[in-house]
């Protein structure tokens, strides 16, 4: 016999309040302290209309109970626990149920939308003295519908607990740029590997490259045993910087590239355009190494005389004084640390790589930040070069680039980014900026401007007045993104992304979780149990003319090509 289920209980009612377009309702201290009731919890108030689903923007205090009585009961309080200290209570110190009762918890809720077999926008109807239930996960996911073709990061967050309703960054949010904001040990490169993963492992991926710390590619053991994308072995994830230094031919850098790097004056730009002429293959390396004593290349200044006394003729030679050869040499010695004139070329493998659709890690935290810097906007600058010769093709260019730890790379590159951001979106390309604080300082405002998505982690409090001002929405979320990462909090971020019209909050999965459910999924099928071949019946076998019985046929053996796609499978 079928039981039919319990009918659901309610947690609160409806009651008259003053907050502008928050409903307000009355819940229970008792169910409050159980944590049945939570900041930013779903529930819905049945309306003939339908039921209107709202979410628990914060919980106040309230009750009947006059001012002098709650002294008078917390001075009683105190003196039974001052008692307590030298007698033996055996029931304890209890409150008075009394006041208990005349005590309450009001839940200002705000009013998302009314679900009445679609979603609806809320135009009022709810009354007083009507019962307010928890949500359930089929109410949760009208509000947060999952795209088509998403990648799903994680499921969305009922206070700080997962439902089952997935959260999925859809494909028009990977096309625009991004923000990954939280402080360290937080979750932000977490979700990077995570993107990068479900991105790979998709039924339709695309290119993606990530620059970043090491332990993105790689295990790393001190950090709570932490994996890398490289244990992957995917065939289509390819890593540079990892093995080896990261190092550039001499000719990858353009002139465009080392005036952009420093501020350069107006002679000091006419030496380097001058040594760059006379071979552009080495100019990098001829500069951090010149020796202006020898001056073998005429490049400083000299003069000489000649004529008659009367009618003298002075020469000039060179290109610049001592001390602006010596300014040009000492900044191209910190670029000539990324340079190997023997090192076959680094940009073509990645834009291949790139081309290939591939996703493409690239370890940059093993150079200085200035190096950085440069090898970050050499590539980014040869991929919109890519982007630009695809106009008026069949066959879009789509990459994403992630930038973990960005505000290093934002510091030495300013006004640059801003221009990039403006017009790498139409040449295919989006970026992810993954950083501890949303400061001006860490992201300028002209950059927050080009920003559509952003996941907020853990956070000060003195970082909400930024965020709100990136997106308003996240003001009513500051309790999640204000709490520390510990326990239930842990990879909890709050969201805003272009293809959801709500913030959401979203429990984002272990990276080494989803990696290991991967590595299961892939593993080859367990060997089938041996089985006992049967003896032949003796009246059933033909005798041999020496009245033997006949040799058993050889075993066969498995062909070659049948090991090398066990190998396969196995891989």
């Amino acid at each position: 016999m079928n039981c039919p289920s319990p009918p659901r209980l309610p947690i609160a009612f409806t009651i008259p309040g003053d907050d502008r377009g928050l409903i307000h309702a009355k819940a229970d201290m008792r169910a409050y302290a159980r944590g049945v009731i939570q900041p930013h919890m779903f529930v819905y108030i049945q309306t003939p209309r339908g039921n209107v689903i709202c979410q628990v923007r914060r919980v106040s205090d309230a009750g009947m109970v006059p001012q002098a009585e709650i002294i008078k009961e917390v001075r009683r309080l105190e003196s039974a626990y001052t008692q307590a200290l030298t007698t033996n209570i055996p029931d304890g110190i209890h409150p008075d149920p009394v006041l208990l009762e005349q005590t309450f918890k009001v839940l200002h809720l705000d009013p998302i939308g009314i679900i009445n077999g679609k979603l609806d926008e809320y135009v009022g109807g709810v009354g007083y003295m009507q019962c307010v239930y928890r949500a359930t996960s089929s109410e949760i996911s009208q509000l947060y519908p999952e795209p088509k073709g998403g990648l799903r990061v994680g499921y969305v967050a009922d206070g700080c607990h997962a439902t089952e309703v997935a959260f999925s960054l859809a494909k028009p949010d990977l096309a625009r740029h991004g923000v990954i904001y939280g402080k360290n040990g937080v979750g932000k490169t977490n979700a990077l590997k995570l993107i990068a993963l479900l991105n790979v492992t998709g039924p339709e991926p695309v290119p993606v490259i990530i620059f970043g710390h090491p332990d993105i590619g790689m295990d790393n053991p001190n950090d709570e045993g932490t994996k890398g994308l490289i244990g992957l072995n995917h065939p289509q994830i390819v890593h540079f910087g990892y093995e080896k230094l990261l190092r550039v031919h001499t000719s990858e850098i353009a002139l465009d590239q080392v005036y952009q790097s420093y501020e350069w004056t107006q002679a000091q730009r006419y030496l380097i355009r001058e040594v760059y002429d006379m071979d552009p293959a080495t100019y990098v390396t001829t500069l951090a190494s010149y020796d202006e004593h020898e001056d073998p290349l005429k490049l400083i200044f000299t003069s000489e005389r000649s004529g008659s006394k009367r009618f003298p003729k002075v020469s000039r030679h060179g290109y610049a004084t001592v001390r602006t050869v010596n300014v040009v040499k000492r900044r191209f010695r910190e670029l000539a640390r990324i340079v190997d004139d023997t090192a076959s070329p680094l940009l073509p493998q990645i834009v291949q790589a790139v081309l290939d659709g591939k996703t493409i890690l690239i370890n940059t935290f093993d150079v200085e930040a200035e190096q950085q810097a440069i090898l970050v906007k050499l590539i980014l600058h040869r991929l919109q070069d890519v982007g630009i010769r695809s106009y008026g093709r069949t066959k879009a260019l789509r990459l994403t680039v992630m930038i973990d730890e960005a505000q290093a790379f934002i510091e030495h590159v300013g006004e640059e980014l801003t221009r990039f951001l403006k017009g790498c979106r139409k040449n295919g390309i989006s970026l992810f900026l993954s950083t501890q604080s949303p400061s001006n300082q860490s992201l300028p405002p002209e950059v927050k401007n080009e920003i559509h998505n952003i996941i907020a982690f853990s956070l000060n409090p003195d970082a909400i007045p930024a965020l709100a001002g990136m997106s308003p929405d996240l003001a009513n979320l500051k309790e999640v993104i204000t709490h520390r990462a510990i326990g239930q909090y842990m990879g909890v971020a709050a969201v805003v992304t272009r293809s959801q019209r709500l913030s959401v909050i979203v429990k984002f999965p272990r990276f080494e979780d989803e990696l290991e459910k991967y590595l299961g999924s892939r593993a080859p099928d367990p060997e089938e149990p041996m089985t006992l071949i049967p003896e032949p019946d003796p009246q059933t076998v033909v005798s041999s003319p020496s009245g033997t019985k006949p040799d058993p046929p050889p075993p066969q053996l498995p062909l070659f090509s049948d090991l090398v796609d066990d190998a396969e499978e196995v891989s």
